[in-house]
């Protein structure tokens, strides 16, 4: 069960400012760091 508790806006600069980031840096770093990724996953066997 749950109640209505504070409500939270989102900030426009901030958004502003994670949407540069997430267009401009982590969908361009995410792609080269995937063989990393899936070293991590043959050493460790996480996830599975």
């Amino acid at each position: 069960m749950t109640r209505v508790g504070d409500v939270f806006h989102p900030n426009p600069q901030a958004q502003e400012l994670y949407e540069r980031l997430y267009t401009e840096v982590y969908l361009r770093m995410y792609p080269k760091l995937q063989p990393l990724y899936q070293k991590i996953r043959d050493i460790t066997g996480y996830p599975k």
